[in-house]
């Protein structure tokens, strides 16, 4: 595991995803999804540059298809610590 996917999902524990998806392919800050509708995320995928994007369990999908090829890791809620999208897909397939 890199280290800079363990210092960005340090970052991200500690101050949250940088948007949330909260519909098909509409995202929104933490706060905001939070305060209007109502979300929380359940997993966040951490891209190559840092940048991180959270969804509920079942919008999970759609959050991966935005940035393909771009992940790196995965947070999966309450775990704090991350995993590499080869451990992800490895749990999706056991799913």
């Amino acid at each position: 595991m890199s280290d800079n996917l363990i210092l960005f999902a340090k970052q991200i524990v500690a101050n949250g995803p940088r948007r949330v998806l909260v519909e098909g392919d509409f995202s929104a800050t933490l706060r905001r999804a939070k305060e209007i509708y109502d979300i929380e995320p359940d997993i966040v995928f951490i891209r190559n540059d840092g940048w991180s994007l959270g969804a509920p369990d079942h919008l999970a999908d759609n959050a991966e298809r935005l940035w393909a090829g771009h992940w790196i890791g995965v947070l999966i809620r309450p775990n704090i610590n991350p995993i590499t999208m080869d451990e992800y897909e490895k749990i999706r397939g056991e799913r």
